[in-house]
């Protein structure tokens, strides 16, 4: 019986450590398997945090572009808003000025017109009431000044600003204060702005 036993003994023993040699085995697998999971993981992580924060600061440097933008934006129109009112005060300038400077601005505008003969001067409503000798000392202002032009005054008026509109045989010049403004803006306008804004 002693060999019995000690044959048994030793199939136990041989399994114990079999079972061991196995589990531990199995402990080397898991622990590779799970070295290598975690490995991946934090590779896949970093790879998501690299991507994550590139995608932010991409947000970013399209937020910031935006940004930058719309305040090229805003400043174009404060300029803008500048520059309207700028040209808006000149016209109120003009047609506010005191009346013998006002009227002296207007016989300067008469010499510039090419028409000749009868021509019909038109003006606003407020200067046709306001200057009712103009007609007379504009056409001594012309004699004086050599220039072939006689002036009538016409039954029509417009609203608004100062100045005039000469009519003769179809052909109108338009000395109105606002399209003076506008004529004049156009052409000084690009230096108004680099004067201003540079």
């Amino acid at each position: 019986m002693l060999n019995l036993d000690n044959i048994l003994e030793k199939i136990k023993s041989d399994a114990d450590n079999e079972a061991k040699s196995i589990l531990d085995e199995a402990k080397e697998k898991y622990d590779e398997i799970l070295k290598k999971a975690k490995a991946e993981a934090e590779k896949e992580f970093d790879a998501s945090m690299a991507r994550a924060k590139r995608d932010a600061e991409e947000h970013y440097r399209r937020l910031i572009s935006m940004a930058q933008l719309d305040m090229r934006k805003e400043i174009l129109t404060a300029k803008q808003e500048l520059i309207d009112r700028a040209f808006k005060e000149a016209g109120d300038v003009l047609i506010n000025m005191n009346k013998e400077d006002y009227v002296e601005l207007l016989f300067k505008l008469l010499l510039k017109s090419e028409l000749d003969g009868n021509v019909k001067i038109i003006f606003s409503k407020k200067d046709r009431e306001n200057m009712p000798d103009f007609i007379e000392r504009a056409n001594e202002y012309l004699k004086l000044n050599n220039k072939q032009l006689t002036l009538n005054l016409s039954d029509e008026s417009f609203e608004g600003d100062g100045g005039f509109i000469l009519s003769s045989k179809g052909i109108e010049e338009n000395y109105r204060i606002k399209t003076l403004i506008e004529e004049k803006r156009e052409e000084i306008e690009p230096d108004v702005i680099s004067i201003l804004f540079e």
